[in-house]
């Protein structure tokens, strides 16, 4: 088996003053990881989804690399790699999608959207409400296939949640470029965005919706502690 130390000497990245070490966490969702350096230490740490126990070693390698390569910004693009962004791109196709929602209002919501905009064609694993989040009002995860709306969205009118559902299901249609440089808002997905009604108006809405929610939270805040 190739060695750590090699893969990064494969994209320029010389990891032998580091003591490296993998690790698998069921706290990952889907096919989630990330690389940890401690330069104190002089230590580097890959974490890994549980999910990648027993996929094939050319993946792993190659998932190795893109985060060797991103974490010391190197531009590089290996087969390795290439062999390891296939696998993410097409890993939702290898099974059937239950899709799976934690409240009617965001099944309602995807189901409009699907309906209106993709003929009934898209499917996720998952969309659920996530934490009170004023600057990100939603998030598509490409790795477990899940949408994630901002909690201050749940007593909002269902045009805004739409919106937001809309413009993450975008993200899964569109894809992510490569995984050295993400392209999320590319020129075809904004014009794309521009195709829900009201766009513009919408966009301006949700940034007085969060401004607001922030105001609230902030006198929330000094209420408590006065």
């Amino acid at each position: 088996m190739v060695s750590i130390y090699e893969l990064g000497s494969e994209v320029g990245v010389d990891l032998t003053p580091y003591e490296v070490c993998v690790k698998y966490s069921a706290k990952f969702k889907g096919y989630n990881s990330r690389i940890i350096l401690n330069k104190s230490m002089s230590k580097i740490e890959f974490r890994l989804s549980k999910s990648f126990n027993g996929v094939d070693e050319d993946i792993c390698l190659g998932l190795y690399q893109t985060l060797i390569a991103r974490l010391f910004k190197k531009k590089v693009l290996t087969l390795r790699m290439e062999i390891f962004e296939r696998f993410i791109k097409n890993i939702h196709s290898n099974y059937i999608i239950e899709n799976s929602f934690s409240d009617l209002k965001l099944k309602d919501s995807f189901s409009r959207v699907n309906e209106r905009f993709f003929n009934g064609s898209m499917s996720i694993r998952r969309v659920c409400f996530g934490k009170q989040s004023y600057q990100t009002l939603g998030k598509y995860d490409f790795n477990s296939d899940e949408i994630t709306v901002s909690a201050i969205l749940k007593n909002e009118e269902c045009e805004l949640i739409d919106f937001i559902m809309y413009h993450e299901m975008l993200h899964k249609k569109h894809g992510f470029g490569n995984f050295l440089k993400r392209s999320y808002h590319n020129r075809q997905f904004r014009d794309d965005e521009k195709k829900f009604p009201n766009y513009r108006l919408i966009d301006k809405k949700l940034g007085e919706l969060s401004r607001r929610k922030r105001r609230e939270q902030k006198k929330g805040l000094k209420r408590f502690f006065d």
